[in-house]
């Protein structure tokens, strides 16, 4: 196998810094969380917490929880009133959820 040689001052791979931030969410994870985005969306009153949203989608409690962490990582989702409070879809992106 043959090896390349790199450069004085060339980098083999990119910086962490200077790739684009992963805000994709795999083929796995689209149909379940797009469904919880819309039941979220449904919800017009106020926050709901994990294990009124897991009963109406017919899915585990951990489950919606492990979802939810994820959008909130992508900013789709946000907690208003804190961590122990419900979750609440992002509608104004230029805040940081």
């Amino acid at each position: 196998m043959r090896r390349h040689r790199i450069a004085p001052g060339q980098l083999a791979l990119p910086l962490v810094w200077d790739m684009p931030p992963q805000r994709s969410l795999s083929p796995f994870e689209r149909g379940p969380v797009v469904r919880v985005l819309q039941e979220l969306n449904r919800w017009r009153r106020g926050p709901v917490i994990s294990p009124l949203l897991a009963d109406h989608l017919g899915i585990s409690e951990r489950t919606a929880r492990l979802y939810l962490a994820r959008l909130e990582r992508e900013g789709l989702v946000q907690r208003p009133h804190g961590p122990r409070s419900g979750w609440m879809v992002c509608h104004d992106r230029r805040v940081l959820c």
